[in-house]
């Protein structure tokens, strides 16, 4: 008997387009829905238009349950709908010429036999897509052989299938059939000869068998496979030269009592991956993912457990960002389907959703593109009733906002700092950007490359500027807030290192840097190369050793700032066992023995060349009196300067008075060792102080010099360093660390202005 499209064609039930019954929806419920999908793009700043969708789009009205199948039944480019009423007949739902609005007519199988599974496909040579379905041991071909003309043929099978599927399982560029039952795979190759007859011409017979039966590309050799779950096994068959054979048999853990199965790419290797579902009544569902390792045989790689997983699921792109995605039929009252949406960024990791809100648990589902647009849409199949969800083309939005303090370091490129697909998205396309603002392009210029902002400072610039970036989808534009970015100072090691020491004394040597931006750039310090007992204060730079050996020893000091710039600092420290000063080594033991002898003649005579004889030779003395330390010329300079200005720092000694690292170390050693003078940390600081004298507890006294260049900066707002040290008749070292004293102490800030750096009262 045969049906067309148009002379064959009736109503069956009802329909209603957008919701239930065709009251206009209110204001209010306007809003209340426009609140919910802005909350739930919120939580998913990756996934499709689907979480965002709680209603379907469309009803039909189509009485009975079954299977329901997409695919382009007449010919038109669009996909139509097929489900099987509640008399078992295939019913097609075309869809409209422009796009969804189902039914826009439909045709009933009248004479079709009861159905319990269905695929479309060419199953003939004449082009047109013909139906296959089974019940019982019979297998029903109904070729389309004009516009919705259908002619019924019936194959005796032998035993009763649970699935069908449908694909080119030989090679030959025709649609095979492939059934299943509890205990047979049977496979059905199109007769060349005879276009409209299968034959049986392949059979596993009772070895294997299962629930359901998925056709993919399993072996990587873009041909047809097969894979056959059972609840307890799954089956693979490859596609080869001597036809279709079982590869593989994987066992599956645990007790259930059906099996679904689908194929997609779930680990980003090209080819098909395998997605079995086993449920058990409503309770210790689980869906595995199998794909194939490194020894090339498929395996578990993943599990999910959910208690209202149904008996059905499909495969399908469901957010338009080309992973294969999992739309699950659920098994309560809650929800209808469970969608696992697979992360671009993270391949086989999911996101999950709820899709619906119906009263009618379990169902069956088919996915397809079915409202003219290029994205995959879901359809499911409940008691008496067909819903249709559509992935829609939702604005592009901003999913988080773009940080503010994004630093790189001063005299390079910015390359791909900011990925903008991190901030904006969209539910379907790759977003086209664009620069929206920029407030100091000659300073600091952005560009866009691809997904990426690149940023190209001017030369030597450190400071911080702001900018705006907007996506577009094609239809739609969004915008970013403003955003800064920041351009970092690179630390500098200006200290000069302390390169000699004696075994069993203490090692001190305080490195001293400078990064003027940004100011909370906060630098650590740390050892790379040191000898063994030598530390570093991580936050101020301060090495301390005492070494048990002589000999020369390396150091390798690094420091780091916040942001990620690095200076380095490479010297040798050479140890003696007795106390060694660079002078020592200008005599020879022959010219010392000479002025020794010459001396000795004129002190026994003279007293005051008696006491300038000693006082020379001072620093020869590995053991000095306490009565005798501030003879030394040097020393007394120390401790004098130290009496004028209590709570100096280590490096302001030095520089005051233009000594030497090794110098200055030694005399404030022995002095504090002899009880002159005292210390003590105070920040990043040691500060030293006459031994009579009470330290303050800040620790911080502005001294007569820091006075001067205070003065000085207040009468000139924005003068340089090299501009004070001019000024007050100071070497601009010396100027450069009281300037940083005063910086950390709050007194005054610097501005970066291209290579000046300019000085302000606070």
């Amino acid at each position: 008997m045969e049906t067309s499209w148009s002379e064959g064609s009736r109503m069956v039930g009802s329909f209603v387009r957008h919701g239930r019954n065709m009251r206009k929806p209110s204001i209010a419920r306007f809003f209340t829905l426009a609140l919910l999908a802005s909350f739930l793009l919120a939580l998913s700043p990756q996934s499709s238009a689907f979480p965002v969708i709680v209603e379907v789009n469309e009803e039909v009205a189509s009485p009975g349950v079954g299977p329901v199948y997409v695919s382009d039944m007449d010919g038109d480019g669009r996909n139509d709908i097929l489900v099987v009423d509640g008399d078992g007949n295939v019913t097609v739902y075309l869809q409209n010429p422009s796009g969804g609005d189902f039914p826009f007519n439909e045709t009933v199988l009248v004479d079709s036999s009861p159905t319990e599974g269905m695929v479309a496909g060419l199953l003939d040579s004449d082009g047109s897509m013909d139906i296959a379905s089974f019940d019982g041991d019979s297998l029903t071909l109904n070729f389309q052989d004009g516009p919705g003309v259908f002619s019924k043929h019936v194959i005796d099978i032998g035993f009763d299938p649970n699935a069908m599927a449908i694909g080119d399982l030989n090679g030959d560029a025709r649609s095979d059939l492939v059934l299943v039952g509890d205990a047979e795979v049977l496979v059905l190759f199109g007769n060349d000869s005879t276009p409209d007859v299968y034959n049986i011409t392949d059979s596993f017979g009772n070895q294997t068998g299962g629930n359901d039966v998925a056709v993919g590309d399993l072996g990587g050799s873009r041909g047809c496979d097969l894979v056959v779950a059972s609840p307890s096994e799954l089956y693979l068959f490859i596609q080869g030269r001597e036809g279709l054979v079982l590869n593989q048999t994987i066992p599956l853990s645990g007790v259930f009592t059906h099996s679904s199965v689908a194929v997609g790419d779930f680990n980003g290797d090209l080819q098909d991956d395998v997605v079995v579902l086993r449920t058990n009544n409503g309770t210790d569902e689980v869906m595995d993912i199998i794909g194939r390792g490194e020894d090339g045989n498929f395996t578990v790689f993943q599990s999910m457990e959910n208690d209202e997983f149904g008996n059905d699921f499909a495969v399908g792109d469901l957010n338009d960002d080309g992973l294969s995605d999992i739309a699950v039929v659920a098994d309560s009252g809650e929800s209808s389907i469970l969608l696992y949406l697979q992360q671009s960024r993270a391949r086989s990791e999911f996101t999950y959703f709820l899709l619906g809100n119906f009263s009618d648990p379990g169902g069956r589902i088919a996915l397809g593109e079915l409202n003219g647009d290029p994205y995959t849409d879901i359809v499911l199949r409940v008691q008496n009733t067909t819903y249709i969800f559509y992935q829609d083309d939702f604005p592009p939005f901003n999913a988080n906002h773009v940080p503010s303090g994004i630093y790189f370091n001063e005299n390079t490129i910015g390359d791909n700092l900011i990925s903008l697909d991190d901030y904006l998205t969209d539910d379907h396309t790759q977003l086209t950007y664009y620069l929206d603002y920029e407030s100091d392009p000659d300073l600091l210029h952005a560009v866009v490359d691809g997904s990426y902002l690149d940023f190209y400072p001017k030369e030597d610039w450190v400071g911080t500027a702001k900018f705006r970036v907007a996506g577009w989808d094609g239809n739609h534009t969004v915008y970013s807030n403003k955003f800064i970015v920041g351009v970092n100072d690179v630390p500098e090691i200006v200290s000069e290192p302390v390169t000699y020491g004696r075994v069993r004394e203490e090692y001190l040597y305080q490195v001293v840097i400078e990064d003027t931006f940004p100011r909370d750039d906060h630098p650590m310090f740390e050892l790379a190369w040191s000898p063994e007992g030598m530390v570093i204060n991580p936050h101020n730079g301060e090495i301390t050793w005492t070494p048990k050996q002589n000999g020369e020893f390396k150091v390798v000091v690094i420091v780091e700032d916040k942001y990620g710039g690095v200076a380095q600092q490479v010297f040798f420290v050479q140890i003696g066992e007795e106390e060694v000063f660079p002078t020592l080594a200008l005599f020879s033991g022959l010219a010392l023995i000479g002025i020794l002898a010459f001396c000795a003649a004129v002190i026994a005579g003279n007293e005051n060349v008696k006491f300038a004889f000693f006082l020379l030779f001072i620093p020869l003395y590995s053991k000095i009196r306490r009565d005798k330390i501030l003879d030394h010329f040097v020393r007394g300079k120390i401790y004098g300067y130290i009496l004028a200005n209590p709570g100096e720092h280590y490096n302001a000694i030095r520089e005051a008075l233009s000594l030497t690292n090794g110098s200055v170390a030694f005399h404030l050693r022995t002095l504090e060792r002899e009880e002159f003078i005292k210390s003590r940390k105070f920040g990043i600081y040691r500060r030293f102080y006459p031994m009579n004298m009470r330290i303050p507890d800040d620790g911080f006294r502005v001294n007569e010099m820091q006075k001067i260049i205070l003065g000085t900066i207040k009468h000139n707002p924005g003068i340089s360093q090299k501009e004070i040290a001019v000024f007050v008749n100071l070497t601009p070292p010396t100027i450069n660390y009281h300037v940083g004293i005063l910086l950390n102490a709050g007194l005054i800030h610097l501005r970066r202005k291209g290579r000046r750096t300019q000085c302000y009262l606070e």
